[in-house]
């Protein structure tokens, strides 16, 4: 019978166990460093967000855009705000079931739905960011070659955003994978 403890403590061995009340307390007090991360990255962009939504149309000429173009940056930040308070919503919302274990896979659910709309929301602002400042201006060669080299750093951008996702989503998996041992 010896024998046998020794095998289950060298296998577990270098495991970071983390008792239901440990798991509890992270859960309840949304201390875990991805929801951290993902409320600094929240508040950032909905400040400079709403602070870009007050002045755009003063600093970059609105006026003299079309109403189209104006109407669609300013929904395409209202779909980013409004996105942030969802996420809000979520992260301060972790408990969605009878166990915690129940909790977490609905909790990863949600983070999943979230990501995928978070990223289709910046691809529709950048897009709509992109086609408000070019709208007005005429395309000349050197126009022409930075719109080309912007048209090339919008995709690394959206990977970018998609890998830290990616990261998120892994940790919290990871997290919900070791409760079910």
């Amino acid at each position: 019978m010896e024998l046998e403890n020794l095998k289950s403590e060298y296998q577990n061995t270098g495991k970071v166990v983390l008792s239901k009340t440990d798991i509890e307390k992270i859960i309840l007090e949304n201390n875990h460093p991805v929801l951290k991360g993902i409320k600094i990255q929240l508040l950032i962009e909905t400040v400079l967000w709403a602070i870009f939504l007050a002045v755009y149309y003063n600093i970059f000429d609105g006026h003299l855009k079309s109403p189209l173009w104006n109407f669609l940056l300013v929904v395409s930040i209202i779909f980013i705000l409004i996105h942030n308070v969802l996420g809000f919503q979520i992260i301060g919302n972790p408990i969605n079931g009878e166990t915690i274990l129940e909790s977490l896979k609905n909790y990863l659910i949600k983070i999943k739905n979230y990501a995928v709309i978070s990223i289709a929301t910046r691809v529709f602002a950048i897009l709509m960011l992109l086609g408000y400042f070019i709208s007005t201006i005429s395309l000349t060669n050197e126009k022409l070659v930075s719109l080309s080299f912007i048209s090339l750093v919008i995709p690394v951008q959206i990977y970018l955003l998609y890998r830290v996702w990616a990261k998120r989503k892994r940790r919290i998996n990871k997290m919900f994978q070791r409760l079910k041992e």
